[in-house]
């Protein structure tokens, strides 16, 4: 899959770009998966079609392989993303409440911001 040289770049953004596109649907369809099934087993079911995502992704032996995997990944990251901030104000002691959302977010840009760094990383690496 080569998505190197100024005729992919598109291409490259269209791949990079779609993951938010799969986020937005889930968080879309956290709305009523977490009103039926519940708060706990919506974040379950986000983090299992989060692992389906990053499956599709590693074997991707094509561009459009790729970009399902990456809306798969996007559809679980939007249904946790959107349960996982609710469930832990609707179970956490109200002493805690405020700090522990607090803190989660920093742990999600956090984890956003090193992920960006070692992509940007990995892009002086030569490969095949």
């Amino acid at each position: 899959m080569n998505l190197k040289g100024p005729s992919r770049t598109k291409l490259l953004g269209t791949v990079t770009a779609i993951y938010d596109v799969g986020c937005f649907f889930g968080a879309i369809a956290a709305f009523s998966l977490g009103e039926m099934l519940g708060r706990k087993k919506t974040i379950l079911l986000g983090t299992t079609i989060m692992a389906i995502g990053a499956i599709l992704q590693i074997a991707a032996f094509g561009v459009p392989q790729m970009i399902v995997g990456r809306i798969v990944a996007g559809i679980g990251n939007g249904l946790n993303t959107a349960t996982a901030p609710v469930w832990q104000a609707e179970t956490s002691k109200a002493a805690w409440r405020g700090k522990l959302v607090v803190i989660e977010m920093i742990l999600n840009i956090a984890g956003f911001s090193l992920s960006n760094w070692v992509t940007y990383g990995f892009s002086f690496v030569g490969g095949p």
